[in-house]
């Protein structure tokens, strides 16, 4: 029993003094001009995500953005009516760093599937907010590869 409550006590200590913190959003860049091409939607929700904090940091970035939405047939059933949507969104974003030029280009692409409902609203609504959704997670991705990018520099 005495062992038990020690080892409680002890396995306590250790896991809450573990120095675990969490990571902060904090990005040591600013952007300075945005330039998007592609589907109009997204560019529109990229261009506007992507517009945040002041203009005075070191790092300034010029962005150049191609996005392309392509919704394909997922499932169908045995009618041959779809039932599901699958949705990629794939961005080619390209960046130039304003004081020493230093450019580079990458790729993401995000996939997500959404149901077909019997009211067409309702799908075009699931649609709007798959798409919300994973332009979401293709802003995070760039903020992190850019900043990852230029921390190597």
């Amino acid at each position: 029993m005495k062992y038990k409550l020690i080892f409680t006590f002890f396995c306590f200590f250790i896991l809450t003094s573990c120095g675990f913190k969490l990571v902060q959003n904090t990005y040591d860049f600013s952007i300075v001009n945005i330039n998007t091409s592609g589907d109009k939607n997204i560019s529109y929700l990229v261009k506007n995500k992507l517009n945040f904090g002041s203009k005075e940091k070191v790092n300034q970035l010029e962005i150049e953005i191609f996005s392309e939405k392509l919704k394909t047939i997922k499932e169908k059933n045995i009618a041959n009516e779809i039932t599901k949507y699958e949705i990629k969104i794939v961005l080619n974003v390209k960046y130039r760093a304003l004081p020493d030029g230093a450019s580079n280009n990458f790729i993401i692409s995000k996939y997500g599937d959404f149901d077909v409902t019997a009211e067409h609203l309702n799908t075009l609504n699931n649609e709007k907010k798959l798409v919300e959704v994973l332009v979401n997670k293709v802003i995070e991705e760039i903020l992190f590869r850019i900043s990852v990018k230029l921390n190597d520099l």
